[in-house]
């Protein structure tokens, strides 16, 4: 659905893109944390603004989508890519991926015949403060 959108109207949420690039511009030494990043509009945008970004993503797919799109936009050494979802404890969640929406991945209780089903392994935000490196972070939670 992203990239169909992407495709057809070259943005997504593109006010909140416009606001999001006009307050990490008045701070670049920021670090972009995007929760749920998807396939990473979030992540290539503050990514292609020069600053340090780490995208969280429970399905692998979404990463290696966006992995091609931060390579080819050439700025890889801003962008940590994590294979993770974020919860408040340890644990192994089910990812319930829409068969026609990559994007419309979302954590479930309980598993459905007319989806494809993916286990992911979750971590706690604390885990991600080595990756950081910065004082300051925008949170960005894709939930």
């Amino acid at each position: 659905m992203i990239s169909a959108h992407l495709k057809s109207y070259g943005t997504w949420e593109e006010d909140l893109l416009n606001q999001t690039g006009d307050f990490l511009k008045q701070y670049p030494d920021m670090t972009f944390l995007d929760l749920g990043c998807n396939v990473g509009v979030y992540t290539i945008f503050a990514g292609k603004l020069g600053i340090k970004v780490v995208s969280v993503d429970p399905v692998g797919n979404n990463l290696i989508l966006l992995s091609k799109s931060v390579h080819a936009g050439r700025f890889a050494e801003n962008v940590t890519l994590v294979l993770n979802a974020v919860s408040d404890e340890y644990k192994t969640v089910i990812v319930d991926i829409p068969k026609e929406n990559i994007g419309g991945a979302h954590i479930v209780n309980d598993i459905k015949p007319e989806v494809s089903v993916h286990k992911a392994e979750t971590i706690l935000l604390d885990d991600l403060v080595p990756y950081i490196g910065t004082n300051n972070v925008f949170i960005k939670n894709g939930c």
